[in-house]
């Protein structure tokens, strides 16, 4: 890689991700892949990544935010695509406007279905929807009662209710799982009532055509389990070879897709004694020699790395030192006496033998990979291969 501006950079192997996706197939047969793409694809590029994915045959998609879905539909007209985040009764206008037929909202409360019926008959349009069901999330959707009792009026019922709104056509059905990566119990206790809200929507003439459940955790916690396989899975970090947990784990033949990497800029010899970096916080147990690298956390290596993390160079581990600043890091290559100016550095990825994955940075920083992902800034250009 070179870059003549600024030697860092996000490597994207959008073969890797072709590659995931069909082990994913494989994994939710025989229901369908809807892969997850919100947040730019997780830091990834959603519209390189649905690319890829599209040339593998991937037609339907999950955003987060409307203007998601609308970069998207710019390049790929065809696409179908959900956008699952929230949006304000005042936003029905915009996303009847913007949809037609291919972007789908999901309706989550009774006061935002009659927004959407009342925009979409105002515009004499049909509006497809996908509902979304609380079982134990606690966020967004119609909350499902442990038991019927414990409601006012059953979820059913009331789904019921917003399929006759006119201008709205309800397309699917789904929830959205909340510690299948830990707890496979809760996961299970979740199906469990979503089954039981589809049966009740039966009983009372309400068909609705789609149905998903499974996030990453989900399809790798249900592996193998046809009794739980729905019309779509929605994979999110696991598409990009990234395990949501440490258990379940994936199938070895995942490939991360994401490397982070960076070029020293810079070489310094230091006595013993003398600090590095802002707020003193570290001082050299003995002469040392450090490298600079030419990226902070305004690009979205963490502040919590600060005398924690490490980098590859050479294939040999430099721990971080001192704290990591807004547009350079400092790390310590006195046990790397070859390393030199120019020398390729490995953030997360692969050099030699070695190897620092997302999760692990993760671990350092006490967070999960999901945000270690999608804080890489824009400000790092994604270079794709």
């Amino acid at each position: 890689m070179s870059n003549d501006t600024r030697p860092v950079w996000a490597a994207i192997d959008l073969q890797a991700l072709r590659h995931n996706y069909r082990v994913l197939q494989k994994l939710c047969h025989p229901g369908g892949v809807m892969p997850i793409v919100k947040a730019d694809a997780y830091g990834h590029g959603a519209v390189e990544a649905v690319g890829a994915l599209w040339a593998d045959g991937a037609r339907a998609f999950g955003v987060a935010y409307l203007e998601e879905a609308l970069e998207l539909r710019e390049r790929f007209a065809q696409a179908r695509i959900l956008v699952m985040g929230p949006s304000l009764p005042t936003q029905a206008a915009a996303f009847v406007a913007a949809c037609d037929g291919d972007i789908m909202p999901a309706v989550a409360s009774w006061d935002q279905a009659v927004a959407f019926s009342q925009a979409a008959c105002e515009a004499g349009k049909t509006l497809g929807v996908h509902i979304k069901v609380d079982t134990g999330m606690g966020r967004l959707g119609f909350l499902v009662a442990p038991s019927p009792a414990d409601s006012s009026e059953p979820v059913a019922q009331l789904i019921q209710r917003v399929s006759r709104l006119p201008g709205l056509r309800l397309e699917g059905i789904y929830t959205h799982l909340t510690d299948a990566d830990e707890q496979v119990s809760i996961a299970d206790e979740q199906w469990g009532l979503f089954q039981r809200v589809r049966s009740d929507l039966l009983e009372l003439d309400v068909s609705i055509p789609i149905q998903h459940i499974a996030n990453s955790a989900g399809i790798l916690r249900w592996a193998g389990r046809a009794d739980r396989v729905a019309d779509y899975s929605r994979p999110g970090i696991v598409l990009y070879g990234i395990s949501p947990s440490a258990d379940p784990r994936p199938p070895a033949d995942f490939r991360p897709v994401l490397s982070l990497r960076s070029r020293i800029t810079h070489i310094k010899d230091l006595p013993a004694g003398h600090s590095v970096s802002y707020n003193r916080t570290y001082f050299a147990p003995g002469p040392i020699r450090f490298a600079i690298l030419p990226l902070g956390y305004a690009d979205g290596l963490r502040r919590d790395l600060s005398n924690l993390g490490q980098v590859l160079i050479r294939g040999r581990r430099a721990p971080i030192i001192g704290r990591v600043c807004m547009d350079q890091t400092m790390v310590d290559v006195t046990g790397i006496p070859d390393a030199a100016v120019g020398d390729e550095t490995v953030l997360i990825g692969r050099s030699g033998q070695d190897e620092i994955t997302a999760g692990e940075m993760a671990g350092w920083c006490r967070t999960i990979p999901y945000e270690i992902v999608c804080g890489i800034s824009k400000r790092v250009p994604r270079v794709y291969s």
